[in-house]
């Protein structure tokens, strides 16, 4: 009974993954459209991040129920658990970029979504053994951005404006990460209701 009580399906996870990635894809570009602002020799590629966030969106929406109704034969390729690789990695590359641009991990708004990445793992409900390979890899993708020498300089007048950055972040890390549990719970709840009316 306690193994039946921790269990997560596939829908659970789906809907956490979609849920979670649209909030973070969505956040990190507007985070990134007013950080834009703030550095004097800095530019950053809206065009690229919407790029990468929109692959995201499309690879996500092939892990979806619906999707595998209608094209059954994508089943093997795009299950969740393969999505949310792959989900990572444009994440973690997306990431990297942006923190390299703006004065590495030591002085960039965007090093805390690093924590975010292993984390959202556990909101997905994946395991233990790929959440430990999440944080391996961001140890190795950050290493070298610690000790990237800084070149930023900041737009006079514009400290407030980025120290908003950084607020935005910190607490779109805790938003996000509460609502993914939402999604997940509130999917799960869906199910069970579906299965007592059934019964």
């Amino acid at each position: 009974m306690m193994n039946q009580a921790v269990v997560v399906d596939d829908k659970d996870r789906y809907a956490a993954l979609a849920f979670t990635q649209m909030l973070s894809v969505l956040f990190v570009f507007l985070v990134a459209a007013l950080a834009e602002g703030v550095y004097v020799n800095v530019d950053i590629s809206l065009p690229f991040i919407a790029s990468l966030g929109i692959s995201s969106g499309i690879i996500t929406f092939l892990a979806s129920p619906t999707c595998k109704k209608v094209y059954p034969f994508l089943s093997p390729y795009f299950s969740v658990n393969n999505v949310v690789w792959a989900d990572y990695f444009i994440d973690l590359f997306g990431l990297a970029y942006l923190i390299s641009i703006t004065g590495g991990v030591t002085e960039s708004p965007f090093s805390p979504l690093l924590i975010l990445l292993p984390t959202n793992g556990i909101i997905i409900g994946q395991k233990s053994r790929d959440i430990t390979f999440y944080y391996i890899i961001v140890f190795f993708v950050s290493a070298p951005l610690i000790f990237l020498p800084s070149k930023v300089e900041l737009v006079p007048n514009k400290q407030d404006t980025e120290l908003l950055c950084y607020f935005l972040i910190h607490y779109g890390i805790l938003a996000t990460s509460l609502l993914g549990y939402w999604a997940r719970a509130y999917q799960k709840g869906r199910i069970d209701l579906g299965e007592q009316i059934a019964t």
